[in-house]
């Protein structure tokens, strides 16, 4: 029984979820009908304004004036034999012309109607549009002197008592679409509007059949290497790179392997030419990727960047988006199915080749645990610059040289310090990082030290926050040492702190989780953000109402943009079969100990009702007619001489128990006592 109850609740409130994208639909096209009409009342007011595109776009919106058909003959009186529509409107109706009052009576109890609302809705009619539509209907039918053959004898039908007022939604919604030229093409609208396949976001990339490499395998596996030089030896391509500073080694290693290669970052643009002529190749940041130019061969590296929240749509942008022949794919395996998920929307070709690490890595038994044990080769890994610059202020007072690398430093100056660390015979051969360093950054390290394992980040609402990084993090940052044909060949891996050792070699032992979605784009809203995280947190799949969030005003800002990008989907209005009638009662309970309460809700009178079916099991029968309500245990007043049957304390102790149900009639001892001294009196 409850559990009917409480799905009655939920399809009760579905009603209000079903209604949020028309809402939203509606919303948007009256709010642009009113911005276009404001923006051609300005024009209007200034006629001097040379007139632009955008000015004729808006026109495209606006209501056109359906003037009432007028002629020398009146509606109430016979037509002349000049006007051949009028006679053929009069001839099939009987000669009979019609009533203004009736007519009126009509028209007003068409526009009364909630399902023609409904059906107006559907076809592109929200209600201001259709308050709009019905006042220029209502007068032409009313000022015109002769009507259409068909709307004349529909609406002499209707009048004589032989049609419904219904019938008249065919040629009022003829007459919308004449005052509203974009209701006739408002399936090809909603096909440009719909968002929800990225794919067809870019149609250029879709008129091209590419070809997508996959190189999968962890750190030190030599994927990217193969990449590049796919992209080294094309005759154009593009590098789409996660850093500033891995943009600028690429573009240094292809121009001094004879390819001419330009730079462009948010920051700068650097041409390998001379004279600022466009080079074929370009290597960029995965932002500032062009996907206007064709290329031979593109490389997107750090592919499982796509799960980021704040910057995973730039990866899937040029993913999707990224016009080349050939596309090369460098990340972790944990992308694979994803890719391949989306290259189905695509239509393009996928190829998997995975890799192996080329050198060992080794997790130390021992932490640092003092800036003495340090050694040549050693790099300190931190996430906040205060972490940075007191582990160098400790080294160079133990008189180490120390390079220092983090992201807001010049690319130059990133460039230079990695430089000095990786020469043999630079005296600097101790390193302080962020975890920059991570994302494919050809370091000569030994051994990758992990200050802190704590590291700052923004989650799905925009706010800082400390968490452990994650194993795609972790094992990024470790597979810096040992690189492949450098001065170390094995890599080694600890952690300042003793007590974070275990918890790292816990960490990089977990299962990589596989990536299950990418980020297209980020919530606009802060509110939105909140809405969408707390509906994953409580609710995951389950179904939900606006009433189950504590801030219910701010969850209606904010779903109202998730359900626009699909986020959320309405749940779908219950509805019945055609041609039958259930009649649903709804009300709320509250639940309470001492038992249930109606606190909404109409009375149910179930003799007035009658079902085609029946129950027939005696258990379910006993069930439903059995009370929701707990029975009171009163207990039994004792028999007593006199008039009154029973001592002023038994009635005392008889009101207490009735009045607490909850609770099993004991005998309270006082009151046993004092009982019986009072029959040894007596």
């Amino acid at each position: 029984m409850l559990l009917a109850i409480s799905s009655q609740r939920l399809f009760s409130r579905s009603v209000i979820f079903a209604a949020y994208k028309h809402q939203i639909s509606s919303i948007s096209i009256h709010s642009n009908n009113r911005r276009h009409r404001s923006s051609s009342q300005s024009h209007r007011n200034n006629l001097n304004r040379p007139v632009n595109q955008t000015d004729n776009l808006r026109r495209l919106f606006q209501a056109v004036d359906v003037k009432p058909i007028v002629s020398t003959d009146k509606l109430d009186t016979p037509s002349s034999t000049n006007n051949v529509d009028a006679n053929i409107g009069q001839e099939l109706t009987g000669g009979k012309t019609l009533d203004r009052n009736s007519l009126l009576r009509v028209i007003t109890d068409f526009y009364r109607r909630d399902e023609i609302k409904k059906l107006a809705a559907d076809q592109g009619l929200d209600i201001r549009l259709f308050q709009d539509a019905y006042v220029s209907f209502r007068k032409f039918c009313i000022q015109s002197t002769v009507l259409p053959v068909d709307l004349h004898i529909v609406l002499s039908d209707i009048i004589s008592g032989s049609g419904h007022a219904t019938d008249i939604f065919p040629y009022f919604l003829r007459h919308a679409r004449e005052m509203f030229p974009h209701l006739t093409c408002m399936d090809d609208l909603k096909k440009i509007s719909d968002l929800r396949d990225p794919a067809n976001w870019y149609p250029d990339a879709r008129a091209i059949q590419r070809k997508v490499i996959f190189h999968a395998g962890p750190t030190n596996s030599g994927k990217t290497y193969h990449a590049l030089q796919r992209f080294m030896n094309s005759e154009s391509g593009v590098y789409c790179g996660p850093l500033k500073l891995l943009a600028s080694e690429v573009f240094y290693k292809t121009n001094a392997a004879g390819t001419k290669c330009d730079l462009v970052t948010g920051e700068e643009r650097r041409y390998a030419d001379p004279e600022g002529k466009a080079a074929n190749h370009v290597a960029c940041t995965v932002e500032m990727t062009n996907l206007t130019t064709v290329y031979d061969v593109a490389v997107i590296d750090e592919i499982q960047m796509m799960r980021d929240p704040q910057r995973g749509w730039a990866w899937t942008r040029a993913l999707l988006g990224i016009q080349a022949k050939e596309i090369h794919l460098c990340g972790e395996g944990s992308t694979i199915r994803l890719i391949q998920e989306l290259m189905v929307t695509t239509g393009d070709e996928v190829e998997i080749r995975e890799y192996k690490r080329l050198t060992k890595l080794n997790y130390q038994e021992r932490a640092l645990e003092t800036f003495d044990n340090v050694k040549p080769g050693d790099c300190f890994v931190c996430f906040s610059k205060n972490d940075i610059f007191h582990i160098t202020r400790e080294l160079e007072r133990r008189g180490h040289e120390v390079a220092v690398i983090y992201g807001s430093l010049p690319p130059g100056t990133k460039l230079l310090q990695a430089q000095r660390f990786n020469d043999p015979n630079d005296s600097c051969k101790i390193m302080v990082a962020t975890d920059a360093i991570g994302m494919g950054l050809n370091l000569s390290i030994k051994r990758i030290i992990f200050y802190s394992l704590m590291k700052p980040q923004l989650n799905e609402q925009g706010e800082k926050e400390k968490d452990t990084v994650t194993t795609s993090q972790a094992l990024q940052i470790a597979g810096r040492a040992g690189r492949f044909a450098s001065a170390f060949p094995d890599g080694e891996v600890t952690t300042f702190r003793r007590d974070d050792l275990p918890l790292l070699k816990d960490i990089v032992n977990r299962q990589v989780e596989t990536i299950k979605k990418d980020f297209i784009y980020q919530l606009r809203m802060k509110s939105s953000r909140a809405f969408l995280s707390e509906v994953e947190k409580r609710f995951s799949l389950m179904l939900f109402t606006l009433r189950h969030f504590e801030d219910e005003k701010r969850a209606r800002m904010g779903v109202i943009e998730c359900a626009k990008h699909d986020l959320v989907e309405p749940y779908p209005v219950y509805q019945e079969k055609e041609g039958e009638f259930v009649a649903e009662f709804k009300f709320t309970l509250l639940l309470m100990p001492s038992g249930q309460m109606k606190i909404t809700g109409l009375p149910i009178d179930l003799d007035l009702y009658e079902s085609e079916y029946k129950i027939t099991d005696s258990d379910i029968k006993q069930l439903l007619t059995s009370s929701t309500q707990k029975k009171k245990n009163k207990k039994k007043k004792k028999k007593g001489t006199g008039a009154s049957g029973a001592t002023a304390l038994d009635n005392v102790e008889a009101v207490e128990d009735d009045g607490d149900e909850d609770f099993e009639d004991e005998p309270d001892p006082v009151a046993q006592k004092k009982s019986t001294k009072s029959k040894k009196s007596k």
